[in-house]
């Protein structure tokens, strides 16, 4: 949720990269959401060594955005993205 006084653009994108619901993406899904498959904020995630190992790691010289580089290779190597709604915030998690 965003902060009450939260400006529209705020509102917008903390409603956009949260949803109100837990969802598990996979591959398929890039072409119903576009980019938005790949959104993982990495502030609050878990991913397991050897799914991270095995599409080796956060890429070298990427200067931001490198949680979305991670989760692209994730759902093209046929590994699901859960995001789970919490009870004060939401924890992205990697699972098959």
């Amino acid at each position: 949720m965003p902060y009450p006084d939260a400006t529209l653009l705020e509102a917008f994108a903390r409603h956009t990269n949260y949803p109100p619901e837990s969802q598990i993406r996979r591959g398929h899904d890039v072409e119903e959401m576009g980019i938005m498959a790949f959104f993982f904020s990495d502030v609050a995630s878990a991913v397991r060594r050897d799914a991270f190992e095995n599409v080796g790691g956060f890429p070298d010289g990427v200067i931001i955005n490198e949680d979305m580089n991670l989760c692209a290779r994730l759902l093209e190597h046929a590994i699901a993205s859960s995001i789970k709604r919490m009870r004060l915030f939401i924890t992205p998690t990697i699972i098959h």
